[in-house]
Order: C-alpha cells, then sequence, then structure tokens
C-alpha cells in the first residue's frame, strides 16, 4: 500500500510539472462578432429563423478582412419540453479558411 501511495504522489508531481512546462502565453487583438437574428413564428407549432453574423477586428488588426456566416433554420415543438429542426449555414470570407474559429482551416 505504501508503495502505491509513493507512485501517485510521483504520478502527480511529474503530472503537474509537465503541465506548467507546457503553457505558453498568447497574445491577441480585440476581435467582435456582432449578430443579427430574427425568429418568425411560422404555424402553430414552429417557427423559422434568419440570423446573420459578421467578423469585425475594431483595431485594424487581422488580415485585414473578416469573415461570417448566414444561417437560416426551422424548429418545430412536439410539445413544451421537446423540439426539433434543421439550420443550413453558409460562411464566407475574404481571407483563405477562415472557418469556426479565427485563422482556423474550414469555411
Amino acid at each position: 500500500m505504501r508503495t502505491f501511495l509513493r507512485f501517485l504522489l510521483l504520478t502527480g508531481i511529474v503530472g503537474a510539472a509537465t503541465a506548467a512546462q507546457a503553457q505558453r502565453r498568447v497574445n491577441q487583438d480585440l476581435i467582435l462578432v456582432p449578430e443579427l437574428q430574427v425568429e418568425v413564428p411560422w404555424h402553430a407549432r414552429d417557427y423559422v429563423l434568419a440570423s446573420y453574423n459578421r467578423v469585425v477586428f475594431p483595431q485594424g488588426s487581422g488580415n485585414g478582412s473578416g469573415g461570417g456566416q448566414l444561417r437560416l433554420g426551422y424548429e418545430y415543438f412536439w410539445n413544451e419540453r421537446w423540439s426539433g429542426g434543421a439550420t443550413l449555414r453558409t460562411l464566407f470570407s475574404g481571407a483563405e479558411g477562415l472557418g469556426d474559429f479565427i485563422g482556423q482551416p474550414g469555411g
């Protein structure tokens, strides 16, 4: 039992030291993503929605060209607790590979 406790203690120390060495500091400029969303009741139990957002670099940082996305969706309510639907989304960008996260591949 004592050997097992020593093993756990040693594993914890080595694990903590490895995690501390893996940290690094990242500095990034401010990025804003304002969004406009409209929801319209369709029939008695469903609605449609449209959403548009745009990536904005307020200080002129980044690569100078933002991106954004347009979403169109539909949702149906079976009862007060359950609903289901679908969303179509298109991403657009003035730069290459502006996916869900700034600077990540995708689009």
